[in-house]
């Protein structure tokens, strides 16, 4: 189905102060009550989709992670390909030529998707330092899933909590998140 950033907030965090901070950079908490999720949570932390009006496919969030995944289907497709060449009866010159070509475009597709997941990133970066900086909650946390059902009944495993200074965090970090680890961000 689709791949969705959700939050989680501590007990004592002031909704209304960060739903007005979210809301300036076009996000909202919208809260999700999962009961799956809910139970792996610690005792009155809260659930939440970031983003209201649609999913979150394609954020930078993760896409290191995710391109990692991508990469080795595509070693596969495209050694099936090449044998393809061969049994056609193409020389191995132009093999080397159509794989040079692949290879330039391939790349101008990653360093392009990079740029734009970098700046995904980034930007969450600045929400999370803001929603902190506001001292309206102690922590926030993210997590990332591909849903295959609804948000309410998908069934999450989260492997672990990932505590994150936010002045450790950087793009890198943003770009290699995983999904269904739940990543909790202090000062």
């Amino acid at each position: 189905m689709c791949e969705f950033i959700t939050a989680i907030l501590p007990a004592e965090a002031d909704l209304n102060s960060l739903t007005s901070i979210v809301k300036q950079h076009h996000l909202d908490f919208a809260p999700i009550q999962n009961d799956n999720v809910i139970a792996q949570l610690a005792p009155g932390e809260t659930y939440y989709r970031t983003n209201r009006s649609m999913c979150d496919c394609g954020t930078g969030l993760g896409s290191l992670a995710s391109l990692n995944r991508k990469q080795s289907h595509s070693d596969r497709a495209l050694a099936r390909k090449v044998r393809k060449f061969k049994a056609s009866g193409w020389s191995q010159t132009k093999i080397n030529r159509w794989l040079a070509q692949h290879d330039e475009t391939k790349l101008n597709r990653v360093r392009s998707a990079l740029d734009r997941s970098t700046s995904d990133a980034e930007r969450w970066l600045n929400i999370i330092s803001e929603i902190l900086d506001s001292a309206k909650t102690p922590s926030f946390g993210l997590l990332i899933h591909w849903f295959t059902g609804q948000l309410e009944s998908e069934r999450i495993q989260i492997h672990r909590r990932c505590k994150i200074r936010i002045e450790d965090a950087s793009p890198n970090v943003m770009l290699r998140m995983e999904y269904d680890v739940l990543y909790e961000f202090t000062k």
